[in-house]
């Protein structure tokens, strides 16, 4: 027996095998379970998934026979997150994130899939993570892909474990060491002030842009995120200027304190999430050249194709050179 959940009502049903409701369409309403049949766990993507949702909320008739339970729809019971209708960008972040999450891209820890959301939506981890935030919802999907088995430090009891001093970094260090999603809320709010969430979506535009263009532009670090912001909006790199910058990355090879530090661990081998990092590089030039309006929702879906067709020659990015081609051959089309 296959097992679907049909959105539009909510309800689990049992099929014999080969019999398929959704005729092959999977963003029909009637979505494939995985084998066990467990909440919110779905054979198709959750890009597919939450694209079926909108298909049944848009429903001239299910508009009329749920006009006042019109708030989203909850797939799958107490494990799967309970999807907005209210903002349809939000819902596409959190399917890419939990599609990436799913390939193993974000490795066995479940905060930088959070810090992920908080880079790309623009609300602060506090907000997600706070009594009733969205975090609270979806969380429970963000568990360990199958085959990957998350890992722990053991140190034997009989070693004693140095402690080291305590170190006061000054302001500037404080600064260079904030994560982006700090990083992009101060920027924020020193450049734009206190904005109304319209307001704080153009920003998050700007600043998603100048973010993803970081490492081209500064790709050893050595600028102040706040003076190559100031850089930025004087004098915003052209798809020429990025192609150009790219062009004297692969130049420096592989070798450069830069490259190395961002994409390679310890051994000089890529770090989990070296080829997405890359390849959202590489793409930076066509996206200087897109409508603001439509940027973010166009990375995402080159970051999609980019997904699949890793997934499909999944050892076509092992090496360093591999992740440099990637990166330095700058995106024209799949």
């Amino acid at each position: 027996m296959a097992v679907y959940l049909d959105i539009a009502t909510g309800q689990k049903k049992d099929f014999a095998p080969g019999v398929d409701p959704s005729g092959g369409d999977p963003q029909s309403n009637f979505q494939l379970m995985r084998y066990d049949g467990s909440t919110g766990q779905f054979m198709n993507s959750n890009s597919d998934v939450i694209a079926a949702q909108q298909k049944v909320l848009n429903d001239p008739a299910y508009q009329a026979a749920n006009q006042s339970q019109n708030q989203g729809t909850n797939l799958g019971g107490a494990d799967s997150f309970q999807i907005s209708s209210g903002d349809q960008e939000l819902q596409n972040i959190i399917a890419a994130i939990l599609d990436a999450w799913n390939r193993g891209d974000y490795g066995t820890n479940p905060s930088a899939a959070l810090q992920e959301i908080s880079r790309q939506s623009g609300m602060s981890v506090d907000d997600l993570t706070a009594s009733g935030g969205l975090w609270n919802d979806i969380k429970g999907n963000f568990v360990a892909p199958s085959g990957i088995t998350p890992t722990t430090s053991v140190v034997p009891s009989a070693t004693a474990v140095p402690v080291p001093p305590a170190v006061n970094l000054s302001r500037a260090d404080l600064l260079r060491e904030q994560a982006d999603t700090e990083a992009i809320r101060r920027i924020r709010a020193t450049n734009f002030g206190p904005l109304a969430p319209l307001g704080q979506r153009a920003a998050n535009s700007i600043l998603n842009q100048f973010f993803g263009q970081q490492p081209i532009t500064n790709m050893a670090g050595l600028t102040p995120r706040e003076d190559a912001f100031s850089q930025f909006q004087q004098a915003p790199p052209t798809a020429a200027s990025l192609t150009s910058a790219l062009g004297d990355i692969r130049a420096a090879g592989t070798s450069s304190p830069g490259f190395f530090n961002r994409f390679l661990d310890e051994q000089g081998q890529p770090l989990a999430g070296a080829a997405r990092d890359a390849f959202s590089a590489s793409i930076q030039p066509t996206l200087s050249s897109i409508n603001p309006s439509y940027r973010a929702g166009y990375g995402r879906f080159l970051g999609n194709q980019f997904a699949d067709r890793a997934a499909i020659n999944p050892g076509s990015y092992q090496t360093p050179d591999q992740i440099l081609d990637l990166m330095t051959n700058a995106f024209t089309g799949f």
